[in-house]
């Protein structure tokens, strides 16, 4: 008789989706690892304090296994958490430049729009029926001052790397974001299926992809592949300096007392074998 299957391996309980998800984990890998590290001789407040934003990053970051024999919606889903959750990590970083009040209110305002807009997303792609999940109507006019409010608090960031990307790369993921929430939570409401929107994850996507792209990128960069020709460069430009440098000292030197080698001509031509 044949062998009987083999058993199908146990199912982790956790799997990391793909794509811009495994982009996000790999950015929060450093931050995770300088919290831990932080929180190994901190007092308890503030390993409570790390623990916490470690089990939000986890619940934002990790997909359970539930979720993931939901198919396609939940991948929707979680996508969008994930693009809320890098959106306002990546907003979160110029709280410094703001001062202590306008970074009390970023901080506030994306705690607020995290609360409010991420148990929607979570319904992206699944069916209506409404629940906790859904904002009223009020509320979904609140989602649009939110956003305002928002945006009015980056203005005032001092940082220009961001204050060039306001309009251009800023603007449009709020657009993208109100408008997905906008109609999941209509749909809740309705009691219909909810739209996952791809269009609308898509877009936003890409614009947060430029702008931590531009807001990562230094003000001069240098090509690795053309590093050793700009090094190659510097050197023939220093020893340009160091040649011009000791013929000038050494025609001073023989104009004065017609002396053709000085001590600092001697170390001239030492710095210029050393470049």
């Amino acid at each position: 008789p044949a062998a009987p299957a083999a058993a199908p391996a146990a199912a982790s309980p956790h799997l990391v989706g793909g794509g811009p998800s495994l982009l996000l984990l790999s950015t929060d890998a450093a931050p995770v690892a300088s919290l831990l590290r932080a929180a190994r001789d901190a007092p308890m407040a503030g390993r409570r304090r790390v623990e916490g934003e470690l089990l939000s990053l986890c619940s934002n970051v990790l997909l359970p296994a539930a979720s993931r024999r939901g198919g396609a919606a939940s991948g929707a889903a979680l996508d969008w958490r994930l693009a809320l959750h890098c959106l306002c990590q990546t907003l979160h970083v110029f709280h410094h430049a703001l001062g202590s009040d306008g970074a009390a209110q970023l901080q506030a305002v994306l705690r607020t729009l995290e609360q409010s807009c991420g148990p929607v997303l979570s319904s992206a792609g699944g069916g209506g029926g409404g629940g906790s999940a859904s904002l009223t109507p009020e509320a979904r006019g609140a989602l649009g001052s939110l956003l305002g409010a928002l945006y009015s608090t980056l203005e005032r960031c001092d940082e220009a790397p961001l204050r060039s990307c306001l309009e251009t790369l800023v603007k449009p993921c709020l657009l993208a974001l109100h408008g997905a929430v906008d109609a999941m939570a209509a749909a809740l409401q309705a009691g219909e299926p909810v739209p996952p929107r791809h269009s609308s994850r898509g877009r936003l996507w890409v614009h947060l992809g430029l702008l931590r792209w531009r807001l990562l990128l230094p003000p001069h960069p240098v090509d690795p592949a053309a590093k050793h020709l700009l090094r190659a460069q510097l050197g023939r430009a220093e020893l340009r300096e160091a040649r011009l440098s000791g013929l000038a000292a050494a025609l001073a030197q023989e104009a004065r007392n017609g002396a053709t080698c000085t001590p600092r001509s001697a170390r001239l031509v030492e710095a210029e074998r050393t470049v």
